[in-house]
């Protein structure tokens, strides 16, 4: 099934709306605490509350299911595979990272949560071309 001209530009947004969604999310967890250690009296932990990781993470699993469920019927088993384990292996992991009981696991799962969702948004996009 063919897209049509209007549609696929709509498409490729919501892939790099939940790429640019997930490498923020990237980008805060390796830079935070990086930012924390060599500037501790830089207090921007506390002005991070801990809803809006939730937040941030509702928000890229609505991205990565908007811009991947359109396309879903048309895939073959093979793209099936290449997109959606990894898109449903980094939503668990980054909404499973809101639930960790330490930011060393928070980070940890997040981060991988994050590439695995950049890695899957690349496949998707890719599903684009003819």
């Amino acid at each position: 099934m063919a897209s049509s001209p209007s549609t696929a530009p709509t498409r490729g947004l919501f892939d790099g709306m939940a790429i640019g969604l997930s490498g923020l999310c990237l980008l805060h967890c390796l830079a935070l605490p990086v930012l924390l250690t060599l500037l501790p009296s830089l207090s921007i932990a506390d002005a991070w509350p801990e809803e809006l990781h939730i937040i941030a993470a509702t928000m890229a699993a609505i991205a990565c299911v908007a811009a991947i469920l359109p396309r879903w019927s048309t895939f073959s088993a093979q793209k099936k595979r290449a997109v959606g384990i990894p898109a449903a292996i980094g939503l668990a992991c980054l909404l499973g990272g809101t639930l960790a009981p330490t930011e060393l696991w928070e980070t940890g799962i997040t981060v991988a949560g994050s590439l695995m969702l950049i890695l899957a948004h690349i496949r998707n996009l890719r599903s684009l071309k003819p």
